[in-house]
């Protein structure tokens, strides 16, 4: 009965790590509190984005519009200091969400040569 009451306890005391879809403005917090989980974000969010292009990451598409051209030479801190300054310069779009600022970002950061 106690295991069962201290799981309970524990159950109902932890937060659900996503309540909802994060926005701009959550991962411009991030930037300044946490930057390593900005970090994770972004190395996932570009891992993830690799995967579904099986192009690689040259000249593929994102969402049917935005071409993102990313050197596989470029660090996680390279694109999260990109997207963390973005975010700073652009707090008007904050409420967007913070997946497609972070496309937004890496594509003016690092566009494609022509």
């Amino acid at each position: 009965m106690k295991l069962h009451l201290a799981a309970a306890f524990l159950l109902s005391s932890t937060t659900p790590l996503i309540a909802g879809p994060w926005t701009g403005q959550d991962l411009h917090d991030a930037c300044q509190r946490t930057p390593s989980f900005v970090t994770g974000y972004v190395t996932g969010w570009v891992d993830k984005w690799s995967a579904d292009n099986l192009s690689g990451l040259e000249s593929s598409k994102v969402d049917g519009a935005t071409r993102l051209c990313l050197s596989r030479n470029l660090s996680a801190n390279q694109m999260t200091t990109a997207y963390c300054r973005y975010l700073a310069n652009h707090q008007d779009a904050l409420s967007q969400s913070s997946d497609e600022l972070l496309t937004k970002a890496l594509d003016e950061a690092f566009p494609c040569q022509q």
